[in-house]
């Protein structure tokens, strides 16, 4: 979704910021870090949602869930992306708050948590770690689909998945892959210079570079012995709904 898109490229605008106040050693004003780490954690809580939401996107397109009507399903994934992007608005919110007293800190290379306000850091890594547990799930799902396919469906023609499904569905489990690591990197790796630099240059990298990079990659190399093995060329949502992805549109 366009979505995933947007909030990567918040992402990438603030830890490019953030990495040069790293790099250069260069003391902002209180207020300057508070908002810049709670606008990073926001946008982290939204693009972490926006992946399940396209997890359950991929569920929904590679099962053929047909009690669900086209029309309904393209409301509820609008729905359940606007609800993403007001989740990680509110977390803003919350940290933006006198009370909470979140920092960027030069001395510890990292984000900082008053101990009064540990609920609210414990809370941002419940809902980030329950989302892509659930969306794991959904990955999951997904792949043993795909499988039970592989063996046991001879469908015919009209009722296969086209190539770019596939190719979108690869995507999704790369960005979901990523947000693994970089949830245990910012909540679980060491306060130190070497381990935040390599959080901002992963951000940075990924969503600048890597990417568009891996997109280019999976579509030359992965679309035919993926087809292969899941016997599939053509799409059986070829009618009404079309979802908007932050690669291209997905039937």
């Amino acid at each position: 979704m366009t979505a995933i898109g947007a909030a990567q490229c918040t992402l990438m605008a603030i830890t490019s910021f953030n990495g040069v106040m790293l790099l250069c050693n260069t003391h902002f004003s209180y207020f300057l870090d508070k908002f810049l780490m709670a606008v990073l954690e926001g946008a982290f809580i939204a693009s972490v949602l926006l992946l399940l939401v396209l997890a359950i996107n991929r569920f929904y397109i590679f099962y053929a869930i047909r009690w669900i009507q086209m029309g309904t399903a393209k409301v509820i994934f609008n729905i359940l992306v606007g609800l993403s992007w007001l989740v990680g608005l509110f977390f803003t919110v919350i940290l933006l708050t006198p009370g909470n007293d979140l920092r960027f800190s030069l001395q510890d290379y990292g984000n900082v948590f008053d101990p009064a306000t540990t609920v609210v850091s414990t809370l941002v890594l419940l809902v980030s770690t329950s989302a892509l547990g659930v969306a794991f799930f959904f990955y999951m799902a997904t792949v043993l689909v795909i499988v039970q396919r592989r063996f046991t469906v001879k469908a015919p023609a009209s009722s296969r998945i086209m190539s770019g499904e596939i190719r979108l569905f690869v995507q999704g489990v790369v960005d979901f892959l990523f947000a693994i690591a970089m949830e245990v990197f910012f909540y679980f790796a060491p306060p130190t210079r070497a381990a935040m630099i390599a959080i901002e240059v992963a951000f940075i990298l990924y969503n600048g570079y890597l990417n568009p990079v891996a997109y280019v990659i999976i579509n030359r190399t992965i679309e035919r012995p993926v087809e292969r093995l899941c016997k599939i060329k053509e799409c059986q949502f070829t009618r009404g709904l079309r979802i908007e992805t932050a690669w291209g549109k997905i039937y």
